[in-house]
């Protein structure tokens, strides 16, 4: 039988998330935690990703964003979508899916992005917070892609305003 001593140290102490839990709509910055590549129960649909993403900062810092991504040809757009949200579209080239699926993966973790959220009610009528669009980083005039805080800040029209003198 293990032993227990509550001074030691067992990781995070972080309050767990209630399953029911969800983020209001809107957009936040996003590190993708983990990809997974997972098969459905249904053997005649495509494999898909799996992607856990943790909110980086805000009010909601440290909230878990899941999304998923099938590897059919018809969510392409939505797998480009992410490659270029989390800026490694570049570097990962024509790959067979599911195949070679183990790139993206490699690619993914660790990165850092912005998503816009949508809340919807499932079947079991509880809300969940899903990705309604990723946005794909603009690079400054520098290149860069992230402030020094490893933070992406979008250039969105509805983000700006002129009017404002600082």
């Amino acid at each position: 039988m293990p032993k227990f001593n509550p001074s030691e140290d067992y990781g995070s102490n972080k309050p767990r998330e209630k399953k029911d839990f969800h983020i209001p709509p809107g957009t936040y910055n996003v590190k993708v935690e983990a990809v997974e590549l997972r098969q459905p129960k249904d053997p005649t649909k495509n494999e898909y990703f799996n992607v856990r993403m943790r909110v980086c900062s805000g009010q909601f810092n440290g909230s878990t964003i899941w999304d998923v991504i099938s590897t059919g040809q018809r969510s392409f757009w939505k797998l480009g979508s992410f490659c270029k949200a989390f800026g490694f579209a570049d570097v990962v080239g024509e790959i067979e899916l599911p195949e070679q699926a183990d790139i993206i993966i490699a690619r993914a973790t660790d990165r850092i992005g912005h998503v816009e959220t949508r809340v919807e009610e499932m079947n079991n009528k509880k809300l969940k917070t899903q990705v309604a669009r990723y946005i794909e980083k603009e690079a400054t005039p520098e290149g860069e892609m992230v402030d020094d805080d490893g933070i992406f800040e979008p250039n969105l029209p509805e983000d700006r305003d002129e009017d404002i003198p600082f």
